[in-house]
């Protein structure tokens, strides 16, 4: 999740990359992303590096994020990555301000196990802040940023943020860059 031990990162990433080529890999896939856990996800946002084409997932990847996913700063890093149409797919998450399509687990400790801690509305503000901290490369993005926290409710919704979502989401895509880059396993 933290990427912290770059050698047994790498190791990973390479056994999922030779995963996600074999036969039926993109069945698995699309279960790891549609998963409500958010375990599985980590697993799919790596494999969605290493691919040669995430398109055809893409959309179940923008579904786990609205989903309320304990790692959404993870993979909006790798819908920042490798959407070609990120940038309107955020303006649409803000369209629905950021709302968490809650799952039908059977309990609040169940949904706590498979989401991660927090309220629906502390994960769409964790979501919103991970959003704007991944729109620094552009003109563009950085324009897109501006328009989404001008919308009402978002500045309070950005308050709700208790994970420090835009840390996450800047810190996870430097070393992700940095490890899969430097081992000539992913290139921009």
């Amino acid at each position: 999740m933290g990427l912290r031990d770059g050698s047994r990162v790498l190791a990973v990433a390479e056994e999922i990359g030779v995963s996600a080529r074999q036969a039926g890999a993109d069945v698995a896939l699309r279960d790891l992303l549609r998963d409500r856990n958010w375990r599985p996800h980590l697993v799919a946002s790596v494999a969605l590096l290493r691919i040669e084409r995430p398109q055809p997932f893409l959309a179940e990847l923008w579904s786990a994020i609205a989903g309320g996913s304990w790692v959404s700063p993870q993979l909006l890093v790798v819908a920042a990555l490798r959407d070609p149409m990120f940038l309107a797919r955020l303006r649409g998450r803000a369209e629905e301000s950021f709302a968490v399509r809650r799952g039908t687990e059977p309990s609040a400790l169940a949904r706590h196990v498979a989401s991660g801690p927090g309220s629906s509305h502390r994960r769409s503000g964790k979501e919103l802040a991970a959003a704007l901290a991944l729109c620094d490369e552009s003109p563009e993005a950085l324009a897109v940023a501006t328009d989404i926290l001008a919308r009402p409710g978002m500045q309070e919704l950005l308050a709700a943020d208790f994970d420090n979502g835009g840390a996450i989401a800047t810190g996870w895509r430097a070393r992700i860059r940095e490890l899969l880059s430097g081992a000539g396993m992913w290139n921009e």
